[in-house]
């Protein structure tokens, strides 16, 4: 299967969609026609079956953002905004084979799961600490995820130390809002560095990179990319299926891209200027690969769709990001 979301990027020089729209039709009357889709089409509902390839328009320019396996999902964090508003897009299918888009936080075709443990006991001043609400993505783990670093093209000889300890936030810590502790039955362990690259694909054409999944290869790879073109994807992660489509995760990827500038300080004080900060991303990103979908901007939890620069005061999960966790875990 080949998903193909087009969306409008806030850049200029931007090529026209597609000259033309294939119109293959499949066997099986199931499967929805290879071509271009509307919003409206997918909350109607597309179903795609292998090697299909279907392609959603969000705007009137490209981005072409790939999920090329069937059941995979892929989610973008964009450094400036989509179509003037996007800045976050999660494009997944159910186990019937139904394509769900999230984007921001308005929910297009196949539905994912959401959730809220009701009101919360607030100790804290800190963001996000007015809901418990939560979005769930398809797929989770239920083996330890074992991953890897590849150090290629990275700004900091700090960033490993960081990952570690973001990732570790989805198995236990201190809920930001409450300063009460949590846990999770989410594993991980760091196996080492690898000269393996994330399992992504980027193409580059008229000064502009396109980036999608790969095919997946069995290994857990975190990275940093450098696309030659221009990109607004400040990191992606990709999760493919265990075996054949369904709700365990057989792979994930992140990757995040080198052409933007991140603070990797451990005080959340001492960041200054147009830096992105690197351990709240990467938290994030950490949050797709355990299963979370991005909730809403205004509840202000780690998986909210927009983050700006220096922006550190919301390292730590709030209530909603460990209501969603415990769920799956």
């Amino acid at each position: 299967m080949n998903i193909k979301v087009l969306s409008l990027l806030a850049i200029s020089g931007l090529l026209p969609i597609w000259s033309a729209t294939p119109a293959n039709a499949f066997a099986n009357s199931a499967c929805s026609p290879d071509g271009l889709y509307s919003l409206a089409d997918v909350d109607s509902g597309i179903t795609v079956c292998q090697d299909s390839s279907i392609a959603i328009a969000l705007g009137a320019g490209s981005q072409q953002l790939e999920v090329p396996q069937s059941g995979a999902v892929m989610s973008f964090l964009y450094a400036s905004p989509v179509d003037t508003t996007i800045s976050h897009v999660s494009v997944f299918t159910d186990d019937q084979q139904k394509v769900g888009l999230l984007i921001d936080d308005v929910a297009f075709g196949a539905t994912l799961e959401v959730g809220s443990t009701g009101p919360i006991t607030t100790l804290s001043s800190f963001p996000g600490c007015s809901t418990s609400s939560y979005n769930l993505l398809p797929m989770h783990w239920i083996k330890t995820y074992v991953w890897y670093y590849n150090s290629t093209n990275s700004p900091s000889s700090s960033a490993l130390s960081e990952l570690q300890s973001s990732i570790s936030l989805w198995t236990s810590g201190v809920n930001r809002c409450t300063g009460q502790t949590y846990s999770s039955t989410f594993a991980s362990r760091y196996a080492g560095a690898t000269g393996l690259s994330p399992n992504f694909s980027v193409t580059t054409s008229n000064g502009i990179s396109t980036i999608g999944c790969a095919l997946p290869d069995g290994n857990n790879v975190i990275g940093w990319l450098n696309p030659t073109g221009t990109s607004s994807v400040l990191a992606v992660t990709c999760t493919w299926p265990s075996g054949s489509p369904g709700i365990l995760a057989g792979e994930s990827d992140i990757f995040v891209n080198k052409n933007y500038s991140f603070y990797f300080g451990s005080s959340t004080a001492g960041c200054t200027g147009s830096l992105y900060d690197f351990r709240e991303i990467v938290t994030h990103e950490f949050g797709h690969v355990v299963g979370l979908a991005h909730s809403s901007q205004l509840d202000r939890q780690i998986m909210k769709p927009n983050f700006s620069t220096c922006e550190t005061s919301e390292r730590l999960l709030a209530p909603g990001d460990i209501s969603g966790l415990q769920v799956r875990y």
